[in-house]
């Protein structure tokens, strides 16, 4: 009786099939699609001798990879996609359970799934099991790219656990003074912010802050950085006035070490005013703030959502003056960009529906146009609560962040309702 013929062991990097040299020169100077027609080509040829001299399936990996990230340049999102499940394909048939290059091929091909977020994160998931098995200090990377994924869809729950474990992770490799353990404590922050949970959020701000303020120069653009988040926290957590003289200083180490109209300069900015604002000086705000969105509109393209951003902080500053109908064209403007740049069911979004629809209410014109955006905004916060899978405290702080809408839509609905006086009132 024969013995049963075995598959060939894997290839190690060494001999599997090597890149062209012309691919590298050419993805080097800028010539992607040339790379991508002469590396695809090379891939026939790799497949062919593969099935021809039975040698490991993973021969062509290496060519599969970069062919996938040749793709993701040229934007070829279907080809990418398909080079990356080849990629996985061949890893899983030729490599042991436990190979990294498993864990690259399905980081890989999440990378090309991002707009199916769901689909993405069962690869980045599978890819971040790998690595920490082997406890690879690349799962940092995989985790970095988790969050942003999550991020970009609003998702800051799911990303809460991931943010908690990179900081400890960080601890236990840093210690508790180093800058990276800064970084972390802020990034967790800044979610848990996002989760409208500013109270616990902020501590980690003042940590992190005297964590860079020990370890980094006086002059560090990360102190900058912290100081405009710290001053933020503040005015969510309605201390606004202990807020300013923070953000002036943050103001002030953005202009002494960034060239004129640098786009953090409008950031610092933004801040400052807005806790001017909450802190009662609206009119010493708004100069500020019409500073800080001509520098947004000279440093960002058109249509960017940076610029809508200060837009917005223009026209609440207005509409505290009473200058309804300028705040109006501007809460106009804003929502147009958010449309355009965010999913219906987006934070921001939202917030672009609801500001209109609410400064339309205030100044008492268009109370037809201003229902149809509480609709539009109602509808989307409503889809965005019952995302939720219980009605626990996630909910709660989710439906609270929203009330201000559904408020709304009780009171221009109340406004255009015809009402008919009682008899003894007539």
């Amino acid at each position: 009786m024969a013995a049963a013929a075995q598959s060939p062991a894997p290839a190690t990097p060494v001999q599997r099939w090597r890149l062209p040299p012309d691919v590298r020169m050419l993805a080097q100077m800028g010539g992607n699609r040339e790379a991508l027609r002469l590396i695809e080509a090379e891939i026939g040829k790799c497949d062919a001798a593969r099935t021809a001299n039975a040698v490991p399936d993973d021969n062509c990996l290496d060519l599969l990879i970069t062919a996938t990230t040749l793709a993701q340049r040229v934007r070829d999102g279907v080809r990418a996609t398909e080079l990356a499940r080849r990629a996985v394909a061949a890893a899983e048939r030729a490599l042991p359970p436990g190979h990294l290059d498993r864990a690259l091929a399905r980081r890989l091909l999440a990378s090309t799934l991002v707009q199916t977020p769901d689909a993405a994160l069962v690869e980045y998931r599978a890819a971040l099991a790998l690595y920490r098995a082997a406890d690879s200090n690349a799962q940092d990377n995989v985790i970095d790219d988790m969050v942003n994924l999550l991020n970009a869809h609003a998702r800051y729950g799911e990303a809460e656990p991931l943010l908690r474990d990179m900081l400890d992770r960080t601890l236990a490799r840093r210690g508790a003074a180093h800058p990276e353990v800064g970084a972390a404590l802020t990034n967790l922050a800044i979610n848990l912010s996002a989760q409208r949970r500013e109270d616990e959020a902020h501590p980690l701000l003042v940590r992190a802050l005297a964590i860079y303020e020990g370890a980094l120069p006086p002059n560090h653009p990360h102190i900058a950085v912290l100081l405009v988040n710290v001053g933020a926290s503040l005015i969510a957590l309605r201390r606004p006035q202990e807020a300013v003289p923070v953000l002036r200083r943050a103001l002030a180490l953005r202009e002494a070490n960034l060239r004129t109209g640098h786009p953090d300069i409008a950031v610092a900015l933004g801040a400052l005013a807005n806790a001017l604002t909450a802190a009662g000086d609206v009119t010493g705000a708004e100069g500020a703030l019409r500073r800080a969105l001509d520098i947004r509109r000279a440093a960002y393209r058109t249509g960017s959502p940076a610029i809508a951003n200060g837009i917005v902080s223009l026209a609440y500053n207005l509409g505290k003056q009473g200058r309804d109908a300028e705040a109006v064209a501007l809460y106009r403007e804003a929502r147009t960009i958010y449309a355009a740049a965010y999913p219906p069911g987006h934070p921001y979004r939202i917030n672009g529906d609801w500001s209109l629809a609410a400064a339309l209410l205030k100044a008492g014109t268009d109370l037809a146009e201003a229902r149809s955006h509480f609709r539009e905004a109602g509808r989307n916060a409503a889809a965005r609560i019952a995302t939720h899978r219980d009605y626990g405290a996630g909910a709660v702080r989710e439906a609270e962040s929203w009330r201000n809408i559904f408020a709304g839509q009780a009171k221009v609905a109340w406004v255009l309702t015809p009402r008919q006086l009682p008899d003894s009132a007539q």
